[in-house]
């Protein structure tokens, strides 16, 4: 990590949170939910054999904009990383590409935020509720900040990369189209990239991340910024840890059966 003085302080600055970037994420995904969305459900209804229960309608609303959130999230973070974009000082970044990534995600999950909490199924499901307001506190941080800890957060946004599998498998097994082949690549398509961008990385992460505290730059990231990051990327990891291992348990249960079948 290079030497990056003077450790000061800048001022935070609201323009970086509240801009078009963000409006347009954020009326973007409400559009594909209410409008782009209900019309495909329709459609789906109407050729698949089995029905797609009311309750989880909206549920399945969401997953358009998820799916092109993950794809502009994933796409964004992978060449800012690739190509030394966000510098090699992690404490902080002023990467123009970093800042449009972290404001696109920003105006989605505000949206899908406010989308759960309309619903009564998806407000139910507490890990997702807050898995999108700990997302939604670490992106308001660093922007707020001008870019404090940007390249840790572009890092775990990487991880979306597994979203379109996760929906494509939710879709399948809803509409009972679990037989056939596709239904198979998604679920094992899910698991592998969820395993290779979200379990296999911890290590070298947690390890930088710990660099990154002990260099003297750290100071001009204000503490609670600092304990938050600390906690929410361990509640992240250990949340991640059960996922997979409902994942892992789902495939074996998967290639059992299709062994049986054969």
């Amino acid at each position: 990590m290079e030497a990056h003085p003077p450790f000061t302080a800048e001022a935070s600055s609201l323009p970086f949170l509240f801009n078009p970037v963000s409006a347009a994420a954020f009326f973007s995904t409400l559009f594909f939910c209410f409008i782009v969305s209900p019309p495909i459900r329709i459609y789906l209804g109407k050729i698949c054999t089995a029905k797609l229960p009311k309750s989880s309608n909206m549920h399945f609303d969401t997953l358009l904009a998820s799916t092109i959130h993950a794809v502009l999230a994933v796409t964004f973070s992978s060449y800012s990383l690739a190509f030394g974009l966000l510098g090699t000082y992690r404490v902080f970044s002023k990467s123009s590409l970093g800042f449009v990534t972290l404001q696109v995600s920003l105006g989605y999950f505000v949206a899908d935020l406010v989308i759960i909490l309309l619903d009564p199924k998806l407000r139910s499901d507490k890990a997702s509720l807050m898995h999108h307001i700990a997302g939604i506190v670490g992106l308001v941080l660093s922007l707020h900040f001008q870019g404090k800890l940007m390249y840790y957060l572009i890092f775990r946004l990487i991880s979306e990369l597994s979203t379109p599998f996760v929906n494509m498998r939710w879709v399948l097994y809803e509409f009972r189209i679990t037989n056939g082949i596709l239904y198979r690549a998604a679920a094992y398509g899910m698991m592998a990239t969820f395993f290779f961008t979200r379990i296999i990385t911890m290590p070298w992460f947690w390890y930088d991340f710990y660099y990154c505290f002990m260099h003297p730059g750290i100071v001009i990231v204000p503490d609670f910024f600092k304990v938050w990051a600390v906690c929410n990327f361990s509640a992240f990891d250990v949340l991640n840890l059960y996922w997979f291992y409902k994942m892992v348990r789902g495939a074996m249960k998967l290639y059992s059966s299709h062994n049986n079948q054969e």
